[in-house]
């Protein structure tokens, strides 16, 4: 009976997509408790067939209750990560970004002791990847640069989620951060970035970022205040001559 047990605990995914072996390990499970109680309560044989026919319809329904559970589940995995995700680069989408950033705003504009900061970057000429090199080199540059930053992020704050905006265009919420630590941490993932550079079909891509950073203000009176001052700091990055980080409407080279 142990062994049964132990089996069936580390065997249970395998055994509800394998009706056979699993009609045959509830068989053999029945037939052990039967042993076990037929020196107590002696069933007449025929009896006994119909407790055992029974216990397997009863373990049968169970399983298809459990095995629809699970696909229930699975589907609707399936179905948030479509929603939610961006397909090409794996992180967060802009539907996704439009649901959160309205939720922070709640939280953070009732307290504004505790600072909000949102970061926006652009990758700088990508139109000439995708001219030089193809269409297939810029979605590789796409999923570089959101995996680097995704894994980056991860290792500097855990207060930190990316989202791909649309095209080349990404955003960044920190949450409990200062602009100077929202900058320190993109200064390092931006180094990061450059150091360990992509290769495509033998050439190095150099890729370079412009951004716009702010900090929610008492003044925003929703999260497109905030919105709409990063992305502004994010064209003064780019019109500066790209490469540059713009935090509060001053423009920095990056060293």
């Amino acid at each position: 009976m142990a062994i049964t047990v132990i089996y069936i605990a580390r065997n249970k995914n395998t055994l509800l997509n394998d009706e056979w072996k699993y009609m045959a390990l509830q068989i053999v499970y029945g037939g052990i408790w039967w042993l076990i109680i037929w020196p107590i309560y002696r069933f007449s044989p025929i009896n006994t067939v119909y407790i055992l026919i029974g216990f397997i319809i009863y373990m049968w329904l169970i399983r298809l209750v459990a095995k629809w559970i699970r696909n229930s589940f699975n589907n609707y995995n399936n179905l948030s990560e479509k929603v939610n995700y961006d397909e090409l680069t794996g992180i967060r989408n802009r539907a996704n970004f439009d649901e959160v950033s309205n939720e922070v705003f709640k939280v953070y504009s009732k307290d504004t002791d505790i600072p909000l900061t949102v970061a926006m970057f652009d990758i700088d000429h990508f139109k000439l990847f995708n001219d030089n090199y193809g269409h297939l080199a810029g979605d590789k540059v796409l999923h570089h640069v959101a995996g680097e930053f995704e894994r980056q992020l991860f290792k500097h704050t855990t207060r930190g989620q990316i989202f791909r905006y649309g095209g080349e265009e990404f955003v960044i919420i920190f949450r409990g951060l200062t602009n100077d630590e929202v900058v320190k941490i993109i200064k390092e993932i931006r180094l990061q970035l450059i150091n360990d550079p992509l290769e495509y079909n033998g050439d190095e891509l150099n890729i370079r970022i412009s951004f716009g950073v702010s900090q929610l203000q008492a003044s925003d009176r929703n999260f497109d205040d905030l919105f709409k001052r990063v992305d502004h700091y994010l064209y003064a990055s780019k019109e500066s001559g790209r490469n540059r980080i713009t935090v509060e409407n001053k423009t920095f080279t990056f060293g």
